[in-house]
Formats: structure tokens, sequence, C-alpha cells
């Protein structure tokens, strides 16, 4: 699937501000890969694109806020990592020190970074992916097979015609039967050989599953820089009163009350709830989210609004309680100016 099928949403220029941003660190990035690591065209692509959402894993949760440095500095550290763990899966050798990735790395940053990051954290993973293919030349689109040739029709059999001295004299039936049996053992040894052949591939297919699926999860594993909680939700008294003191904010919140100390509290709420999954207000990420956004745009910061908001919405689906008022939210900011 396309990366434009997947920014439906996103205007003209955007699309090629992020296009621009992808093209540029991907050539970057691939003369660093194959020169310092060895990679081929394709493993080259592949890295790039696991790099790049990793980068969109760590905007969406709020890590580029805590860092200083550029989005093209945090791409470059990211794509040594990833090229790593690429080697080591395949059993190849990792370089002790490679060059260092100077021409990936830019610390002064972008001034379209702040737009970037929050267009990239708008994508979703699969739009990132499909982004990171496209501007490396891999072409998404499914293969159609093209029809094999007829074979020739073969010309009808002839009849062998028995030669006039011997009509009428005997035939040498047992003769025929034993020219058979070379032809009855060739036979049979060809559909021997077809078991053991639909055999062998049979066994080597199951065994390239096996092996896929021990790559998938191994690169699941070390993608995953979050654990599941393992908060105890039996323990009624912490959900309870994280709840009273989220009422409290919004009620305050709508009614202009104490914006800028509400704003201060619930902001350092939602980077705790993002940054830390098995903190006790992780449960309640979308529902901080939504509130701040609502405090920004009383305040009327309609720009820090639209941000957050836009990132309670790439966590929170549509037909949820907190999903459905962030949606509701958005239209109404996208009326204000900013």
């Amino acid at each position: 699937m396309s990366f434009n099928h997947h920014t439906v949403g996103i205007m003209e220029t955007d699309r090629n501000l992020l296009n621009d941003f992808a093209r540029e660190q991907w050539e970057k990035a691939q003369a660093h890969l194959s020169s310092n690591y060895s990679l081929t065209p394709g493993e080259c692509s592949e890295v790039f694109a696991r790099a790049m959402v990793a980068l969109y894993d760590t905007i969406r949760w709020g890590g580029m806020r805590s860092q200083g440095a550029s989005l093209s500095s945090k791409l470059a550290d990211i794509v040594d990592n990833k090229a790593r763990e690429y080697l080591k899966m395949m059993r190849r050798d990792v370089p002790a020190s490679v060059s260092e990735n100077a021409s990936l790395s830019n610390a002064s940053g972008n001034e379209h970074d702040a737009e970037i990051i929050e267009l990239m954290s708008s994508c979703g993973s699969d739009g990132i992916r499909a982004l990171a293919m496209e501007v490396a030349g891999v072409d998404m689109a499914p293969q159609v097979a093209t029809a094999r040739p007829s074979a020739l029709p073969l010309p009808p059999p002839t009849t062998p015609q028995m030669p006039s001295h011997m009509a009428g004299q005997p035939q040498p039936v047992a003769k025929k039967r034993r020219n058979l049996v070379p032809i009855m053992v060739a036979v049979a040894v060809s559909v021997l050989l077809c078991v053991v052949a639909i055999a062998f591939f049979t066994m080597l297919k199951r065994e390239i599953q096996v092996r896929e699926r021990e790559i998938e999860e191994k690169m699941a594993q070390s993608e995953d820089d979050y654990s599941e909680s393992t908060y105890d939700w039996e323990t009624d008294s912490i959900n309870v009163a994280i709840s009273n003191e989220l009422d409290t904010l919004l009620a305050e919140v709508e009614a202009g009350k104490n914006l800028k100390p509400n704003i201060a509290k619930l902001d350092s709420l939602w980077e705790e709830s993002n940054a830390n999954r098995n903190s006790d207000y992780a449960y309640f990420t979308p529902e901080i989210g939504y509130i701040l956004a609502c405090a920004y745009k009383q305040d009327n910061d309609i720009k820090k609004a639209k941000t957050t908001a836009r990132m309670v919405m790439s966590i929170e689906p549509q037909g949820t309680e907190w999903g459905d008022k962030v949606r509701k939210l958005l239209e109404e900011l996208k009326k204000m100016k900013e």
C-alpha cells in the first residue's frame, strides 16, 4: 500500500516536505550502510525502513521532546543500531567500529524539524514504512504473474502399418510384455523421484517458515522499547484517586480556572504517562492528552492544542470515549486561527 494512501488527509505541500526529508536521509543512509556495514541495496532499504519506523515510535512517545538532538542526528544513531541488529540477526560479523555517521547526522537541526515531527506523528507506522520504501525505490505493489503461452498442438498419432508379409501370422505377445518392463521401471522411478522431491520441498518450506517466524519474533523484541504494564488494576484506590484528580482538572479547565498551573501539571502527567508504561498514569494517557489539549485551547494556544490532539488521535482509535472526543475537539480547532 503506497504512502499517498496512508496520507489522504495531509496537504500536498506537507506530503512533499516529508518526501524531501525522507529522500535526503535515504541517500545519506545508503552510502553509510553500504560502505561501513557492506549491506546490499535491498538490505539498506530494509534497515532504513526499520530505522524510520523506530524514529516514528520515538516521536509518538514524546522521546524527541526531552532531547536536544535534531531529527537527522537521532535518525543517524537509530540507523547504526538497526544495522547492527540486522547483522546479528543474520549471523554475520558486526564491525567492531565504524566511521562516524557524519553525513547523516546534522547536529544543528533543520528549520522544518518541528513541522516534520508533527506530520510524522499523524502518518502511522505503516505510512512511515511505505514512505521509506518508496524513497528507497522499492515497489510495494503486488506483482501480477504473466500467463505462459499455451503449448502448440501435437500432431495426431499415426498407426503403424503391419508389413504385408506378416499379415495373418500370430504375433509374439510374450515379447511385447517383456518390452513393457523397462518402461514400467522408468515410470516407477520417476514417480518415486517426484514423491521424494515433493517431500523435500515441503520440509524446506516448513523450515523457512519457522526461521521467518523466529526472525520476526526477534525483531519485535528488539524494537519493543517498552514492556507490558504489570500494574495490578484490582487496586481500585489508586485508580479512583487518579480518576478524581483528572475530573477536577477537566472541570477547572472547562471553567477557565487556574489555566497556567493546570497546564504545567497536565504537561508533566502527559510526559510521564508516555515515557513510563509502568506508571500509574499510563492507563489514563488518552484522557490526560485530551484535557491538556482543551487547556491549550482555553489558553488560546491553538498550535499546541492541535499537536496534542493529533498525538492522542494516533494512539486512541475512533469509537472509544476519548478517541471520539479528541476528534471532535480537533475539528473545532481547525476552525480557529492560531
